[in-house]
């Protein structure tokens, strides 16, 4: 599934990042723990989570 394709059936919209719909996503994350984030840590991987903090940006980062 691509970045696009996910937006898509989530009903989402992108508030920046449009340049990567084309990626591949291989597998997503639900959590609003950061640290199981953390856990779960792949390559390729799609962050879902109700928390909108500056955390969760840096998590997203690593």
């Amino acid at each position: 599934m691509t970045v696009a394709e996910a937006v898509l059936l989530l009903e989402g919209q992108f508030f920046s990042g449009e340049e990567n719909t084309g990626l591949e996503v291989a597998s997503a994350c639900g959590a609003d723990l950061m640290s199981d984030v953390m856990a779960f840590v792949k390559d390729r991987v799609l962050l879902l989570t109700g928390l909108v903090n500056p955390q969760v940006i840096r998590t997203a980062e690593l």
